[in-house]
């Protein structure tokens, strides 16, 4: 009984942890013997088990940026027609702009202009205001219309509209709706309707 009780204290003592410490060596050695389709799966399984501990599951919040509720997100389209002219006055539905005209010289003698976008952005009309130079050096008033389509800027629809006669060089003073107004050189004051294409007094 003595004896009995001895081995079976140096089994529990001495064998059976000698035998655990063994059971644990051999684990790594099986890990190492996976095929590497295995090692992959095992690798991307703790991978995604430790992404999830440390990502939230609610809203990620940045700071100082509130984050996006239902209903709230949009998104900015892009600007749509034409940018405005800088350094343009409003006048009625456009604006009276300062610029050098797109017309020789030795033809016409050009003081201002106004100008109005469509209201779907398509398309710019330009009226530009001044005088036709006559064959004997003389000024008759004019005006000339220009339209451009917002998507090809490089042509134009372009018209002359001259003034009633004895009108010499006229300039844009200001507008109401599409109705220009307009000063000759010699103080006449005229009206140009930019919507049906013609001066009145």
């Amino acid at each position: 009984m003595i004896i009995a009780g001895v081995v079976l204290f140096l089994f529990v003592a001495v064998a059976l942890p000698l035998w655990i410490r063994s059971q644990r060596d051999v684990e790594p050695q099986l890990e190492s013997t996976l095929a590497p389709d295995d090692e992959a799966r095992n690798a991307t399984k703790i991978a995604y088990s430790a992404t999830a501990e440390f990502v939230p599951t609610g809203g990620v919040e940045v700071q100082g940026i509130k984050p996006l509720t239902e209903g709230e997100i949009s998104i900015t389209p892009e600007p749509d027609g034409l940018l405005p002219i800088a350094d343009a006055v409003p006048a009625g539905d456009g604006a009276i702009i300062e610029r050098q005209p797109p017309f020789p010289g030795s033809m016409y003698r050009i003081t201002n202009a106004w100008y109005v976008d469509a209201a779907d952005g398509s398309q710019r009309t330009f009226v530009w205001a001044g005088a036709r130079v006559l064959d004997d050096g003389t000024l008759a008033g004019l005006v000339i219309v220009q339209e451009y389509a917002a998507d090809n800027l490089s042509e134009s629809v372009t018209s002359e509209y001259d003034a009633p006669s004895g009108t010499g060089l006229l300039t844009i003073t200001g507008a109401e709706g599409h109705v220009v107004a307009l000063s000759s050189e010699e103080g006449r004051q005229l009206h140009y309707d930019a919507a049906v294409r013609s001066f009145t007094d």
